[in-house]
């Protein structure tokens, strides 16, 4: 079987039983719970931002009608009672099992940009884009209520909204067939005028089908199916994803049309953060209204559910964790070499202890911390009272990473904090104790790491949590990242050989991916964005490096003032952009308002590829105190 690790998107998975034996329920809970239990999932528009790859189709893929049906006729089969306890806690389903909503997912990558070009008025352009996306939603929603077999057309019932009776006779009445016939016929003549290779010459000469009004949207608020448990009752809910494909105008006009307070059906627009302002896609407290048009109000008309501006960053990472774990383990157990041996979980191909370093390396790390510690005036009394502080932390710490070589660095990290507490004049006189206490912890040890593998090679990235964080809370990334991992144990196994991958190995495939996949994307800016991050990242680098790591693990991002950062798509237009794509791409993560001392400051955190590419650190808080003049001045002159 082909490695599933490399078929990511879920588009590609054409049958219910691959796609929901593969499928986590962690993005239904991490993105779409809470606004379900507040009600704000189902009775307005609802519009979802993320990068490519954090799980947006997958998450409308899997609220369609017939995969939720198919899990609760199934939902004894492993894996699938996680999907319904998913779908429960978003109100999809009830507590019975049985559904509450309907749901269909358009792709708009097809041809509804192709209509903007039409040689129409802005009002019949956008006319025609909404009746072929009604028509197809209603085409959608009786095709997966029948898709089972087990609700039959004619069996259907509709519901219209009190006071559309005269409006339902332009969409066919209110009998399933007569409803299903007239949206077939006005989706033929719409696609028919988006198609021609000579459109008509005007309106007058549009078939009669796309003349006369048709607004389903504004008539059906609900199906009534016949259900062995009695009469069930279903909220339609259509989805529109991939939205950042059309134009500008097109999709605000299309968000202004959905977020009418008075439809009833639940609607959805996906898209990706590349399509709003600079300001909207930096600025977090901004609404969303692309191309710069009023649109509807933020909380009142619309729910934005961002899929990657988490304000608990700690506990948006402690969810991808389990949200990608759960996914890879979904994907092994679809490979028969992994499941023939037993090889169910990820984790356990993935060595978590570092190779020591070897004999000949060891012998310089220590000569390197002897002479640390003369040039330093570090005296036997004292190396060995920070020798004890070190076996101290050791001995309370959870990492398995103890070893002689973690230590020494340690050491050598202490020797120069004390050296910088004690007054140089006073060092060689006697061995004095600082104002502040140097202690070791988890920064220091993080801080040796670091050191390890840019001064002697020791490996830095290995294991499935270091995968995860890799990741940068994406979905496909950590496919990607996975995915090498998983085809070298597998290769392994069909030689067989131990399955098992060594940190060596782990770092040096890990390393490969990231920078195949900075290279890999072809975006506006990307040359920008890929020398802004690489430049970023060196500072970074060399304040990591320092003797004494100041910041601990060492940096990976840099502050500005937040004030600052708030007028940026004015006072630095170029910058605003760039930084637009970086975070589209998943290359910058934004952490706005970030208390530290006693300012408010924007993190422009590296992803994860480029501090995989550079040698930094994972963890999270370390960064350079700069001003958007300073990052301005790190881009590349602009194209002649």
């Amino acid at each position: 079987m082909a490695n599933p690790f490399e078929k990511r998107a879920t588009e590609y998975m054409r049958d219910s039983d691959t796609f929901l034996s593969i499928v986590t329920p962690e993005p239904l809970k991490t993105f779409l719970k809470d606004p379900a239990e507040n009600g704000r999932l189902y009775d307005r528009l609802a519009l979802i931002t993320g990068t490519p790859g954090s799980g947006k189709t997958t998450i409308a893929t899997l609220l369609q009608f017939h995969f939720v049906d198919a899990l609760r006729r199934n939902k004894s089969r492993t894996g699938y009672n996680e999907l319904v306890g998913a779908l429960a806690s978003c109100r999809a389903i009830d507590d019975d099992g049985r559904p509450l909503v309907a749901g269909v997912r358009l792709p708009l990558e097809a041809e509804y940009r192709d209509f903007w070009q039409l040689p129409y008025s802005t009002t019949t352009r956008t006319r025609l884009v909404l009746a072929l996306l009604q028509a197809r939603a209603v085409l959608g929603w009786l095709r997966n209520l029948t898709a089972t077999g087990q609700f039959k057309l004619e069996e259907i019932g509709l519901l219209i909204r009190p006071g559309a009776e005269a409006a339902a006779r332009e969409i066919g009445g209110v009998q399933p067939e007569g409803v299903r016939n007239r949206a077939a016929d006005v989706e033929r003549a719409v696609y028919g005028i988006g198609a021609a290779l000579v459109p008509p010459a005007s309106e007058a000469d549009f078939p009669e089908a796309a003349k006369v009004a048709y607004h389903p949207f504004d008539v059906i608020e609900g199906f009534e199916l016949r259900d062995s448990a009695g009469p069930l009752r279903v909220q339609p809910l259509v989805m529109l994803d991939d939205a950042h494909t059309l134009h500008p105008h097109q999709l605000a006009a299309l968000n202004r049309d959905l977020a009418r307070r008075e439809l009833r059906i639940a609607r959805w627009v996906l898209t990706r953060v590349d399509v709003l302002s600079p300001t909207e896609a930096l600025l977090s407290e901004v609404a969303p209204s692309p191309g710069g048009i009023a649109g509807p109000q933020l909380g009142r008309d619309v729910t934005v559910i961002a899929m990657q501006k988490g304000e608990d960053r700690k506990a948006q990472r402690r969810a991808f964790r389990t949200m990608a774990k759960d996914m890879a383990n979904r994907y092994l157990r679809q490979m028969p070499e992994f499941s023939r041996r037993g090889h169910d979980s990820l984790a356990d191909l993935l060595e978590t202890s570092p190779e020591p370093l070897s004999e000949g390396t060891h012998r310089k790390l220590s000569r390197d911390v002897d002479r640390a510690a003369k040039g330093l005036g570090i005296g036997e009394t004292r190396r060995k009272a920070l020798e004890d502080e070190i076996g101290h932390y050791m001995e309370g710490t959870r990492s398995r990473d103890t070893g002689m070589d973690v230590r020494l660095s340690m050491l050598s990290i202490l020797f120069h904090r004390h050296a910088k507490r004690v007054p140089q004049r006073m060092l060689f006189e006697e061995d004095l104790d600082p104002a502040k206490p140097v202690k070791a912890d988890a920064g220091v040890a993080e801080a040796a790491r670091v050191h390890l593998y840019h001064n002697y090679g020791r490996p830095l990235y290995y294991g499935i949590d270091t995968v995860c964080d890799a990741a940068s809370e994406n979905a496909e990334q950590f496919l990607h990242l996975a995915g090498k991992l998983v085809a070298r144990a597998e290769n392994r196994i069909v030689r067989n050989r131990n399955a098992v991958l060594d940190s060596r190995v782990q770092h040096a495939d890990l390393q490969a991916v990231a920078v195949k996949i900075l290279e890999k994307y072809d975006y506006p800016f990307a040359r920008e964005v890929r020398a802004l991050a690489d430049a970023i990242a060196l500072e970074c680098l060399e304040r990591s490096l320092e003797p004494n790591a100041s910041l601990d693990g060492g940096a990976n991002a840099v502050g500005v003032p937040q004030e600052q950062f708030n007028g940026i798509a004015t006072s630095h237009p170029r910058l605003a952009q760039v930084l637009q794509f970086a975070v589209a791409y998943n290359v910058i993560t934004l952490a706005q308002n970030y208390g530290q001392g006693s300012k408010q400051w924007c993190l422009l955190e590296l992803g994860g590829c480029i501090i995989l590419k550079h040698g930094l650190t994972l963890h999270r808080g370390g960064f350079l105190e700069r001003t958007v003049p300073a990052i301005d001045a790190l881009l590349p002159p602009e194209d002649p």
